[in-house]
């Protein structure tokens, strides 16, 4: 039997309590020779008599119902007294004795409206066992089971209360995302989720269930059954839909392909209390963004200098880092530095010890980079020098006038 919705599983459970339990333990078949009637699910015919007696159907209890209720709980009542309903055995007609005998068209067009010929009120003992599939070990029919284990036992026909489930809490959602180990190579990391409780008092709580791919692993000391893969936990919101905790908040991660065991991989949902991360709201579930700051590996391909100094080195693989900084340093007189010349000052007891430190920072300027400096020359000195130099220039010139006039006087005495 299979079923995709809880409809079709209420309908199922119904149906087997109703129909298809042999309550009393009579060898019952499906059988379709007796006076050519048609193969169907719904007739049952007893094996010992191959006969369409009233015998055949006495280990009917079609009174039980199956309900889902408001909250999705599954509701199993067995009421006292033979009921009536369409779904029962429907008889190829309706003049055998006392049979719980009903007719429709389906079955005999020439009866077209259902009797119930049965004035016996064929009530049994409902027993429930609800086990989970012996060859499967998966969480989901885990959760299965243990939503169904409040039905297990015994339902008296005409108890004034019946078997609820637990709340089916059907709520789930997953996102996976990518992450590097020390050796750059790349993995898959799964989070599922799945609601467990609320309550108006408490806030939402869900489940958690993080999974890496084989043969990696996350959980050093499983417990029997369990996978070295997958590490479960939980996720709790308030009422208002914040974050107020959850669990685990890191994990250990061994790749087994030659990387460092127990790498650390740290999940971070966002701030408790806040609304920055992940968030439970009335609305349709959704990964809306992702960050990882993991990476494969690259090689240096470029460099450059920011305003603070900081030495960045661009790889290959997209990304960059900080690999060292340029350190600016202030004087409490800057007046009293030695010049040592080139552009070159020095310490002295005037100026005062330096005070080291990241650009941008303090009084500190900024720094430019791929960018010419200006001179920082005493302009005053650099003026008169200037000066010295120009007259030094106009006395030479002179000196060249002077002897220009005396070769050309020479040249005159000569002719």
């Amino acid at each position: 039997r299979q079923f995709t919705t809880t409809e079709d599983l209420r309908e199922a459970m119904q149906q087997d309590a109703r129909k298809y339990i042999n309550y009393d333990g009579d060898l019952l078949a499906y059988n379709a020779a007796q006076q050519g009637a048609p193969r169907s699910a719904a007739l049952l015919w007893r094996n010992a008599q191959n006969a369409y007696t009233a015998t055949a159907y006495k280990n009917k209890n079609d009174g039980v119902e199956v309900t889902v209720n408001a909250k999705g709980q599954f509701e199993i009542n067995n009421p006292a007294g033979d009921a009536f309903n369409e779904d029962d055995y429907n008889g190829n007609n309706g003049a055998n004795g006392a049979g719980d005998v009903i007719t429709d068209a389906t079955v005999n067009p020439q009866t077209p409206n259902p009797v119930n010929n049965n004035t016996n009120d064929d009530d049994k003992v409902v027993t429930i066992a609800v086990t989970a599939l012996s060859n499967d070990n998966v969480n989901t029919n885990t959760r299965m089971k243990d939503a169904f284990s409040n039905l297990n036992g015994s339902l008296s026909s005409g108890a004034s209360t019946g078997k609820t489930s637990s709340a089916l809490k059907m709520s789930a959602h997953s996102m996976t995302t990518e992450f590097y180990d020390s050796l750059g190579s790349k993995h898959q990391i799964t989070v599922e989720y799945r609601k467990v409780s609320y309550s108006p008092e408490n806030g939402t709580e869900w489940s958690i269930m993080v999974t890496v791919p084989e043969p990696g692993v996350i959980n050093t000391d499983p417990e029997a059954g369990a996978y070295k893969n997958v590490i479960t936990g939980n996720i709790r919101f308030g009422t208002d839909g914040a974050l107020i905790g959850y669990s685990p908040s890191v994990i250990n991660y061994t790749a087994n392909n030659g990387s460092a065991a127990g790498q650390t991989i740290a999940l971070n949902f966002g701030t408790l209390g806040g609304f920055d991360g992940i968030t439970s709201y009335d609305s349709k579930s959704n990964t809306e963004n992702i960050a990882q700051d993991g990476y494969t590996g690259g090689t240096l391909n470029g460099l450059r200098i920011d305003q603070s100094g900081k030495i960045i080195g661009s790889f290959t693989n997209g990304h960059s880092m900080a690999l060292a900084q340029v350190s600016m340093a202030t004087f409490t007189n800057n007046n009293g530095l030695e010049k040592l010349g080139g552009n070159v000052w020095g310490e002295t007891a005037n100026s005062g010890g330096p005070v080291i430190g990241a650009a941008s920072t303090g009084s500190r300027g900024k720094i430019n980079a791929s960018t010419l400096e200006m001179s920082n020359v005493d302009l005053s000195h650099a003026f008169t020098q200037l000066i010295v130099i120009q007259r030094g220039y106009q006395a030479n010139s002179k000196t060249i006038t002077t002897s220009d006039t005396m070769l050309n006087t020479l040249l005159q005495l000569k002719q």
